[in-house]
């Protein structure tokens, strides 16, 4: 042990001396450490100073994750901090810092997970340490594939290291495999406060913290890992965030459904909503691509639907919900005939609790793998879901979140698999049925705005497909 100790106080690329837990972090013979808690306890410092313990190595070469790259290039991360630390050593910084290579031939190295994807990137590498910053923003797939990348050095001593910071919330995996007690003898967790750090104001940082809502505060200012939103059945932080790009242009191998959730009332009461859900077949990726709600009278309810399916991407398959007894079967047949004459519908049947006909959608969007597009739409959609859970009273907004479920259930039959993680969701929707008109496809006037729309009145695709 004194060992290591003096090996990280006589590296002259580590100009810090750590703090105690900071110490224990480093120190740690176990193979996966979580350095976890609230924020302020100086975890990323840690992480890196961890990295760099065997850069006198020639073939020792670590690497650093972040989500983004955002995330490790801002001002006081990752990339900023090793930039404070390195250029003034020997180090030589390689493609604006992403980089560092040190004169012995051993490298650190700092890459970003922004998509389920980008987990084989590092397919065919080698590294003896690998760290993940904020590890509750990554799924548990990318976070465990990437232990194949683990290889040891042989006669050399160094250990082969996993290492990662997080805060309370986020994906919740992290919490059931280190904080929650296990049995794994290779993995341990190490509690952060910003009290651990003497550096810190924290009488003015508490100040700031007493801005955030109860649940986000507890985590943050307290490691409460135990601090959870009410709802509790979707886990909306788990959704991968992403740009529309290239990839959400593409329709070859690609599935679409815009399920809808209709009210006809306009200015008060439920909303319209209108969710479009893509499931890529070739990637194997689910993403949310869009979402129109708005509170409107009937009339403008069916303009709505029209132009809205007019201008989502060709073969998009629009899911409505047929309401109990003959009237519900006539606004059906109406809505098939003279409003979405020529496109491709799935008329649902309910039956069961909203939980059930929600489940399929929680577990899918638990398993990590599920997109959400950046758009105005975002906080108002990830809010409902996040209030949506078991307890009725948490159904009184719930328009968002049933015609999510639709979505997934849709495109999960579509793709003629079943859930292995649940199958009463799927029995819930047997009486599902694809009726397409035979009609010829309608062309319909250009989409005018709509009255009442909340945010913009235009879907964000356009007759051939995705915009920018």
């Amino acid at each position: 042990m004194q060992y290591l100790i003096d090996r990280l106080r006589n590296s002259p690329y580590i100009p810090i001396e750590p703090l105690p837990t900071q110490w224990q972090f480093v120190l740690s013979e176990q193979r996966e450490v979580l350095f976890g808690g609230g924020v302020g306890g100086s975890k990323s410092w840690a992480l890196l100073a961890a990295a760099l313990m065997w850069v006198d190595h020639p073939q020792y070469h670590a690497l650093l994750l972040r989500r983004t790259y955002t995330d490790l290039s801002k001002p006081k991360a990752l990339m900023d901090i090793a930039a404070q630390w390195l250029g003034p050593t020997d180090a030589t910084a390689r493609n604006g810092g992403q980089q560092w290579r040190f004169p012995s031939g051993s490298s650190l190295t700092f890459g970003f997970m922004a998509k389920p994807t980008d987990r084989f990137k590092y397919d065919g590498s080698a590294f003896q340490m690998i760290g993940w910053d904020e590890v509750q923003q990554i799924p548990d797939k990318s976070y465990r594939h990437l232990f194949s990348r683990l290889r040891q050095i042989p006669n050399t001593g160094i250990p082969l290291r996993m290492r990662a910071t997080a805060n309370p919330g986020g994906m919740p995996w992290v919490k059931s495999r280190f904080v929650d007690p296990h049995t794994e003898t290779t993995r341990a967790f190490i509690p952060s406060l910003m009290g651990d750090n003497p550096h810190l104001d924290l009488i003015e940082y508490a100040e700031m913290l007493s801005e955030l809502d109860p649940v986000s505060r507890a985590q943050l200012q307290h490691g409460d890992w135990n601090a959870q939103p009410a709802g509790g059945f979707f886990k909306p932080e788990m959704f991968i965030r992403v740009q529309r790009d290239a990839e959400c242009r593409k329709t070859a191998g690609v599935l679409r459904v815009r399920a809808w959730d209709f009210a006809a009332s306009a200015d008060t009461g439920d909303y319209t909503v209108g969710v479009l859900v893509a499931y890529d077949t070739i990637e194997y990726r689910w993403r949310v691509e869009d979402v129109v709600r708005a509170q409107l009278g009937p009339d403008d309810v069916e303009r709505l639907l029209k132009t809205t399916t007019m201008s989502d991407p060709p073969g998009t398959v629009s899911v409505i919900e047929q309401e109990p007894g003959s009237s519900g079967k006539m606004a059906v047949r109406d809505f098939r005939r003279r409003v979405l004459a020529g496109y491709p519908v799935r008329v649902v049947i309910p039956t069961g609790p909203k939980v059930e006909r929600a489940r399929l959608a929680a577990n899918l969007l638990a398993a990590g793998d599920f997109e959400l597009v950046s758009g105005a739409f975002n906080a108002a959609f990830t809010d409902e879901l996040g209030a949506f859970g078991p307890d009725p009273k948490s159904y009184a907004h719930d328009d968002q979140s049933d015609a999510f479920a639709y979505c997934c259930m849709t495109l999960q039959q579509m793709i003629g698999q079943e859930s292995t993680a649940d199958t009463s969701a799927v029995d819930t929707f047997r009486r599902m049925a694809l009726v397409t008109s035979d009609a010829a496809r309608s062309t319909g006037p250009p989409r005018q705005g709509i009255p009442g729309l909340s945010g913009p009145s235009s879907s964000p695709f356009g007759g051939s497909g995705f915009r920018r």
